[in-house]
């Protein structure tokens, strides 16, 4: 791919996370030639990033939630199924556990979906719904004391 092509598509992709933000009254926290990212408040003193990632043709919608975890072994399997339950009733996006380039762990949830199927209407509505998944999953360990 030529680097004006490639500059193209990098130009394309931060208008459209501009004007999606712009449309729905969301605010952009960061956009370059392949990510952007928005962060919002949960309350209880919790904020949220939310990181969308140009892939080619298609947008991945990522959301790293806390703890992290050294290894696998200190990973809770009751945290894991709970999550896995909840991947069995969404038809879009799912959860993941996520290593870093430290080797740290921690849950990711992933929604990648078709570009051009990107509206500003449904990139919000990718966002309420992600982010009542982070709600859902501090709930749910709040709950646990």
């Amino acid at each position: 791919m030529s680097s004006l092509l490639r500059n193209h598509e990098a130009q394309q992709f931060r208008i459209r996370m501009q004007h999606c933000a712009t449309e729905t009254g969301l605010r952009l926290n960061a956009v370059n030639d392949g990510s952007a990212q928005l962060k919002f408040d949960l309350g209880k003193g919790r904020s949220q990033a939310i990181r969308v990632v140009d892939v080619g043709d298609r947008l991945r919608f990522v959301a790293h939630v806390v703890p992290e975890f050294e290894s696998v072994d200190d990973v809770p399997d009751f945290l894991s199924t709970n999550l896995l339950q909840e991947n069995n009733g969404s038809r879009l996006g799912y959860w993941t556990l996520y290593k870093n380039s430290s080797g740290v762990l921690n849950y990711m949830i992933d929604y990648t979906v078709p570009e051009v199927a990107v509206t500003p209407s449904f990139f919000k509505q990718i966002m309420v719904d992600i982010l009542g998944h982070c709600e859902t999953y501090y709930d749910f360990l709040d709950s646990l004391g």
